[in-house]
């Protein structure tokens, strides 16, 4: 085995390596159907280089394996990862198509899409903010009946003065007094 075969027995192995690793996580991840087989196809494909490269060392004879002629596990690791592509792809592609068939059909009938929906409802929205406000008419009051006959208001006495303010003139003399005593007793003191 020369140093060019052996560079290319070993990128094909890192990078395999690489490949089924993110396949993995990717699967760990994921429930779709075509997803999950083009996980399948990677891994069979990194284990088909496993398997030549173990051929290719001398571990593994392809003879040991062979119905009619036919090797089957150099068969079944070239076309099975193909295999798995195949029906993967074709997963997607009816997906894709049922969905432009599912908004072709909608489009035709005029029924818009979530978008053009929303719009539409926005500019309902704005219309009816900015919509000039419509004249409303009022109603003229009733006239009012007015009686026959006004009462006449009766007039209000005026209260009669009351006793209490003789009483508070008499107080308002005493206190004088008293001040006048208090003042000629001072006087007296003084003198």
């Amino acid at each position: 085995m020369d140093y060019a075969e052996m560079i290319m027995i070993l990128s094909r192995l890192s990078i395999g390596a690489v490949a089924t690793f993110l396949a993995i996580v990717l699967w760990s991840g994921t429930r779709d159907t075509a997803w999950m087989l083009i996980v399948m196809g990677t891994i069979v494909t990194y284990g088909q280089i496993m398997y030549s490269t173990l051929q290719m060392f001398g571990i593994v004879e392809a003879e040991l394996y062979v119905l009619a002629g036919i090797p089957v596990v150099e068969m079944l690791f070239q076309n099975l990862p193909n295999l798995f592509f195949i029906i993967a792809f074709s997963i997607m592609i009816g997906r894709n198509r049922i969905r432009y068939e599912t908004l072709a059909s909608k489009v035709e009938k005029g029924e818009p899409g979530k978008k053009r929906k929303k719009k539409k409802e926005k500019k309902k929205k704005i219309e009816k903010e900015t919509a000039p406000v419509e004249a409303v008419e009022i109603e003229e009051p009733e006239a009012v009946e007015e009686p026959e006959e006004i009462e006449e208001i009766e007039e209000v006495e005026e209260p009669e003065e009351l006793e209490a303010t003789e009483e508070v003139e008499e107080l308002e003399e005493l206190e004088e007094l008293e001040e006048l005593e208090e003042i000629e007793e001072a006087e007296e003191i003084t003198d």
